[in-house]
């Protein structure tokens, strides 16, 4: 199955329809990639600021990490997609991955970004 896996050049990781609330995953998670992304080049030129992980010790200046924002993580991790057993070598060993909610996509490297934060 891995060599089945490894040979397209991006995976689609499809989730299904748009829900009410997973809008507002993606809006979050794109937003604390892209302040992430930044931070990291404030890091490389040696111009880091020191406020940029805000609540809970690791959003996104902005980026509401309770409440509305909390339960629409949970909907969209409780889809059936992250609950098969082969999705990890499926995205693990792809070229690059695409994880797309309706009309919404994200890079499946940014996606992880996110996640690993916490939100």
């Amino acid at each position: 199955m891995t060599e089945i896996y490894r040979r397209p050049s991006r995976t689609l990781v499809w989730l299904g329809e748009k829900s009410d609330n997973s809008h507002l995953v993606f809006n979050a998670f794109a937003q604390l990639v892209k302040q992430r992304k930044i931070e990291s080049l404030k890091q490389v030129s040696g111009t880091s600021d020191p406020k940029f992980l805000e609540q809970a010790g690791n959003a996104a200046p902005g980026v509401q990490v309770e409440g509305d924002l909390e339960v629409a993580v949970a909907d969209l991790m409780h889809r059936a997609w992250f609950s098969r057993a082969w999705v990890i070598q499926e995205v693990g060993v792809a070229e690059s991955a695409v994880i797309i909610c309706g009309k919404q996509e994200m890079d499946w490297e940014d996606f992880n970004i996110a996640v690993e934060a916490g939100l």
